[in-house]
């Protein structure tokens, strides 16, 4: 039965045809017709013997222009084959599983075998929809010169492109609406007199200059002034993703132009040297901590 499926309709037919006038010819003693019968079905076995031999040491390597790409981006994906040689000829036909959104499956044949150096083949997609996508695996075909069987096989890896929002260019955008962090300093030390400086008791090594005399002399030990806290604004920005708020569907919906909304708004502030905090329905889900570049890149993945 497997050797059936393996068998293209031209090759049922020829099998079939050879099978029947063997049959025939050893019926009606037509020993012209057995022959043809005979060759017909050899010629069959022979093709499924040939694709069912394995290429040896074929390997694939896929490599992409770019990891992430903004929607609508189109870039570019390169394929390397490889063997190790030897193996009978035939054509191989192969097909890079793509993600529906993106495009058309990429297809192409070669003809004996992988050449010796190797065989390298481009194509191009477009992120269309936001999300995270895996390309492949790559599907190979191996046909007989006649096209009477094939053998299908298919390699495990894919590899992982993150289709990102849409981001929007904001302009005077600022972090915080308490203005920079001088400002802010210099707000918050005029609203305490000069006997309001903070101090606290002195502790070895402490700069003998940060002594704070007239507390000194009012608690009876040293006291120096604290350091003063350097101020970084922290946003927090908040994306509705319940089903409910949002109308449309794909990529032209509501949710996506919040989305991208959000994104361009966050990447903003990120420039601006704001600490952001991504929150979402179900409470917060990006982490303050991490340094600028990574939580950009964070902040569009997440989204």
């Amino acid at each position: 039965m497997q050797a059936w499926r393996r068998l293209t309709p031209r090759g049922r037919i020829v099998g079939v045809f050879g099978l029947l006038a063997g049959l025939a010819g050893v019926v009606f003693t037509q020993r012209d017709l057995f022959w043809l019968g005979a060759f017909a079905f050899a010629v069959v076995i022979g093709a499924l013997l040939m694709v069912s031999w394995p290429v040896k040491g074929l390997r694939h390597e896929r490599r992409l222009a770019v990891t992430s790409v903004p929607v609508g981006t189109e870039f570019g994906v390169w394929l390397t084959l490889t063997s190790s040689g030897g193996g009978l000829p035939r054509m191989l036909h192969f097909e890079d599983v793509v993600p529906p959104s993106m495009g058309i499956r990429p297809r192409f044949a070669l003809s004996g075998g992988i050449p010796s150096d190797g065989y390298r083949v481009g194509y191009r997609l477009t992120g269309a929809q936001r999300g995270r996508f895996r390309i492949g695996p790559l599907l190979v075909r191996s046909l007989d010169p006649f096209g009477l069987a094939r053998n299908d096989m298919a390699f495990v890896t894919t590899t992982e492109i993150a289709v990102t929002p849409k981001i929007y260019e904001l302009g005077g955008l600022r972090a915080g609406s308490s203005g920079s962090s001088a400002e802010a300093r210099s707000a918050r030390a005029g609203l305490v007199g000069q006997d309001d400086v903070l101090v606290r008791e002195y502790r070895r090594g402490d700069d003998v200059r940060r002594v704070h005399w007239r507390s000194t002399a009012r608690a009876g030990e040293l006291m120096v002034r604290r350091e003063e806290q350097s101020w970084q604004p922290t946003t927090r920005l908040l994306v509705d993703n319940r089903r409910c708020a949002h109308v449309g569907g794909g990529p032209d919906s509501s949710f996506e132009w919040a989305v991208s909304a959000a994104a361009s708004a966050g990447l903003a502030l990120l420039g601006a040297g704001s600490i952001l905090e991504l929150a979402d329905a179900d409470g917060l889900s990006l982490s303050p901590d991490s340094d600028r570049s990574v939580r950009s890149q964070q902040l569009l993945y997440e989204l």
